[in-house]
């Protein structure tokens, strides 16, 4: 259903979030591995756009942060919008 959602909706930083986290989640054998293309996605999204304060915007930033494996050129690009 999330692949679904992707294909319809591609630059939806909200679908692409939720496919990130179920994938960071899940066992690696089930070999389902869109992480990567996730990734840099939402950096790039959010590495644009400052989420407003309190906002569901700055939850996934935080998140991303947190949990994403970001690398470090990436936690610097995700740094610029927030």
């Amino acid at each position: 259903m999330i692949e679904k959602a992707v294909q319809l909706q591609p630059a939806n930083p909200e679908i692409r979030f939720l496919r990130l986290m179920i994938q960071l989640n899940i066992p690696s054998f089930l070999k389902y591995n869109n992480q990567e293309e996730d990734r840099q996605f939402l950096v790039q999204y959010f590495g644009k756009y400052r989420p407003a304060k309190g906002s569901f915007e700055e939850t996934m930033v935080n998140l991303i942060r947190k949990y994403g494996k970001l690398s470090a050129s990436q936690k610097a690009a995700l740094e610029k919008g927030s």
